[in-house]
């Protein structure tokens, strides 16, 4: 019985902190805030873009040496 009861207490407690916390609303995000963090999306954005054109001609110039090198390769072949 004490241990029903020692075990239950707190349980109880946690629960109903929960239930309580989880009724709470958030705050309402403030018009400025809302505007800074649409702009950081938009700056977030552009740096997306702009590294992933980066990557693609990064890609495209590696194809372009691994042509080179398999070129070299075929050459070499035939000159041994």
């Amino acid at each position: 019985m004490a241990l029903t009861l020692s075990l239950s207490v707190p349980v109880a407690s946690l629960y109903a902190g929960y239930r309580l916390g989880s009724e709470q609303r958030p705050e309402p995000v403030k018009p400025d805030i809302a505007l800074e963090i649409a702009s950081q999306r938009a700056v977030l954005a552009e740096a997306q873009r702009s590294a992933e054109e980066d990557l693609n001609a990064l890609a495209t110039r590696l194809g372009a040496l691994q042509a080179h090198v398999i070129r070299l390769n075929a050459v070499g072949q035939r000159l041994t």
